[in-house]
This record gives C-alpha cells, structure tokens and sequence, in this order.
C-alpha cells in the first residue's frame, strides 16, 4: 500500500555512505540522514492547534527545525496534517485477538498493524520473554513495528484461575510480602509502570486489600513507578485500589460506584477504561458486531487485508451464555453512562486498546476506544490528547507526544484534519518512529548491497 505523494511534500532515505553525502534541495543542505516534511501544518503542542504551513526537518532521530520560511505557496495543494505518532499503554502480543495464542507469522502480522494504524511505542503486559527477542529484532530492523516497553511480570493472587495461567507470564503468590519483595528487585525496575491485577473473589483463600495494595503503591512511588490496577470493572478492587491511593486504573467504572468517589477521586484518576473490550463482549452474535466489522472494513485497508475473514468468520460466535450475555450489555451501559456523567475523566485518560482481547485488533483496538471515547466527548482537542500527550507522557516516551525542536522524530503524517474526525488515523499515510519511516515499509524495496542502513532505536 503506497500512499499518493504529493510534490510539495518530500521524504528523503536515510542512507549511510562510506564518506559523508550532503544534498541541496530547494536550497537547504539536506545531509543523507535527512528528512523533509514540506508545507504541514503540524499539532502545536500543549494548544493542540494546526501551524499554519511549515516546513519540517528531520536529522538522525529528531526534530531539527520547523521552518515557515517558503512553507507558503500555492494554497490549491492539499494540505498535509503531521501529528505525534500514538503510544498504546497495554497490548498483549500473545493473544491473537480470535480467541487463541499467536504465533510468530501472528505476532509479526501484529506489529505491523500497529505502526500501519500510527503506533510507534505500546507497552506488552502479560506477555512471556520471547518479547524481548522480538524488540530486539525491530530495533535492529529486521521486521518492521513500535518500539516495545515491557512491563514485568502483572502481580497476581494466587486462585483455581491462575492454576492454569503460564507462570512466566505473571508474578503469582498467596503471600502479601512476595509481592513487596518482587517489586523491590532491581530486574523489574525498568520500566515506569507496574501492573496489578486484582479481581476480589471472596471464594479465595488470599486476596488484595486496600493495606496491601496501599504498601505496594509506596514501594513503586519510591521508585518513581506507577502503580496500575487491572480492577476488571470489580467494585471492591477498584475501592480498595483509589482509597488506598492508586488512580491509574484500568478497566471500566460501573456507575453505582458514583456516591464513593469525591471530587478529588475525579480530579486525580489516570484512567484506562479499556471499553472496547467491553463492547465486544457484549454484542457477542449481535447486529452491532456485524455493524462495526463492516465499518472497520471500509476504513482500514491493513484490516481488511489481514484480518477481515478472520472476524467475518466468528460474527455469530457466542462463549457466554444468553443470560449472562444480557447482563454484561447491562453492565456495558452501566459503564457508559458513568463516563457519560464525567467526561473530566477525559482530561487524564490514557489509551489502552488491549489488543488481544476478542476482536480488539492491533492498533486498530485503540481507534477504536477513541470512537467510543468520541461518542461521549465529541471530536477535539480533548480526544486527540488521549493517545498523544497523555499516553506517550504516561509510558515515559521520550517525546512525550508532541513535536517539538530537539524531541524524538515520532510522527503521523494524515491526509486530513484529525481534530475534526479521528477516523483518518485508520489510514495515515505515513508513520515516523524515530527518524525512520516505519509505514509503509519503504528500506527494503530500495535498499542495495551498496547501502548502509541504519539500524533504528
């Protein structure tokens, strides 16, 4: 799939020679590591308005300069929208999003639906090791992908569920202090957040508590780690979790919970509400399912080619009972309608598309969380904020998710204006990561044996 370039707007290979290669391109010097993104308009960072056009210059992995000197011109010419790639903060590469385990054709099929979709960094939760041979192949440009953050093993209680769960992929006890002692290791240390999975079951021998939970979170804030609980939309575990002092949390709030939050709850939750994997579960079998396929279809070209028979195939598909299934379109609603009555939650949520989950395709689950996001909030500055700033900032990115002279070159390059429908991040045209185009996948079809490429970060 190649994107329809236009002449003002310009890409230049990264290419290494033997000697240093420097270029002149409409009178700027451009060296053989350059890039050139003419007459953009770009997202502003912090206002999240369009510049008017200009003209960016991308050197080695960053951001040199953003020109407006000739970024005029002839006002005919479709005007090109250049916005901070998107940041996922919890993907699992392992789940096939069918219902199954992936394999490595799956895993890598994954990755690249991820940056053909404008997502350059997402965080693996629950995933084995193989994950790290996996980063190091993308970092290395042997297969194309985001940059990965893997998170150390989620803290899990000890129950019959988690018997049948792989260990590697977990840290799992029945004892308070094997939890504080795992975080406290110097091996789970890299990254910036923590995961705690916590479903109250009063069946189990050992469960979270909010003591537990609020001793756990002291140790990560020591650290200068965020403490993340997976509640599973459990209203005991999502209590214990804020009354504690943890406010990432991830997972749906069911609206009988209202009265117990404050103001202040409101003010401080770093919400995921993962409502997309909700919603599938939901409308298992249902014309709403075979609504959102046919709309997916139309509006991702990645989709439709990889996964769409897949889908298709599994519309009818039904692995909860009917009365159960009633329960949970209730519950969806429940979900709802609490965001619905506070939409300031938008300010600090962080996307999580939870790929892997039912149908919650890779990259494409996390546009999908923003249309459900949007339906409430509208289109905007807010939304778009989402996925940028407050994610790529939440994992720690090193460009924070905004484009500035000096940060990390992690760009979307769209055809249209994103703040007035979010539905054009389905097909950028192009996506950045780090200084290199990682969509579409242009280093191998025009590579030769006498060009050195570089390895990207």
């Amino acid at each position: 799939m190649k994107p329809a370039f236009l002449t003002h707007f310009f890409y230049f290979r990264k290419i290494f020679f033997e000697s240093v290669v420097i270029f002149t391109i409409s009178g700027f010097p451009v060296f053989s590591e350059d890039i050139i993104l003419k007459k953009v308009r770009y997202l502003k960072p912090d206002t999240l308005e369009f510049s008017e056009p200009v003209n960016i210059w991308i050197t080695g992995n960053r951001v040199r300069s953003l020109d407006y000197k000739d970024a005029g011109g002839d006002s005919s010419r479709e005007v090109r929208f250049v916005i901070p790639s998107l940041c996922d903060a919890y993907a699992t590469l392992g789940a096939d999003s069918l219902g199954g385990q992936n394999n490595l054709p799956g895993v890598r099929r994954g990755l690249q639906s991820f940056v053909a979709h404008g997502f350059t960094h997402i965080q693996s939760v629950a995933d084995g090791n193989w994950v790290s041979v996996v980063r190091e192949e993308i970092r290395n440009g042997k297969i194309y992908g985001p940059d990965i953050q893997i998170a150390a093993k989620p803290l899990l209680a000890k129950s019959r569920e988690t018997e049948k769960l792989n260990p590697g992929n977990y840290f799992i006890s029945d004892v308070a202090a094997d939890f504080e002692k795992e975080i406290s290791r110097p091996a789970v240390q890299s990254g910036k957040v923590l995961h705690l999975f916590y479903r109250y079951n009063p069946d189990q021998r050992f469960n979270f508590d909010s003591k537990i939970v609020h001793r756990l979170n002291k140790i990560s804030s020591d650290q200068n780690k965020i403490l993340s609980v997976t509640a599973f939309a459990d209203r005991v575990s999502i209590l214990d979790s804020i009354t504690s002092g943890v406010f990432a949390i991830n997972h749906p709030i069911p609206l009988d919970l209202e009265p117990n939050l404050t103001s202040f709850h409101y003010n401080e939750l770093v919400w995921s509400p993962f409502f997309n994997n909700y919603f599938f579960l939901s409308r298992q079998g249902s014309p709403q399912l075979k609504e959102e396929f046919d709309f997916i279809s139309k509006r991702s070209r990645f989709f439709k080619t990889n996964f769409a028979s897949s889908m298709e195939s599994l519309l009818n598909f039904k692995n909860i009972p009917d009365g159960e299934l009633e329960k949970a379109k209730a519950e969806y609603n429940s979900y709802i309608t609490f965001f619905k009555k506070h939409k300031e939650l938008a300010r600090k949520m962080v996307l999580s598309g939870g790929s892997g989950a039912l149908f919650s395709f890779p990259g494409i689950s996390g546009i999908q969380e923003l249309r459900i996001i949007r339906s409430i909030i509208g289109d905007g500055k807010d939304l778009l904020r989402i996925p940028t700033e407050n994610t790529c900032s939440f994992l720690n990115v090193n460009n924070s998710g905004k484009i500035k002279i000096g940060n990390s070159a992690n760009l979307l390059v769209l055809r249209s204006d994103p703040l007035k429908n979010i539905d054009i991040l389905y097909e950028p045209e192009s996506v950045i990561r780090d200084g290199s185009i990682v969509y579409p996948e242009p280093v191998k079809k025009h590579a030769t044996k006498t060009v050195k490429k570089r390895k990207p970060k």
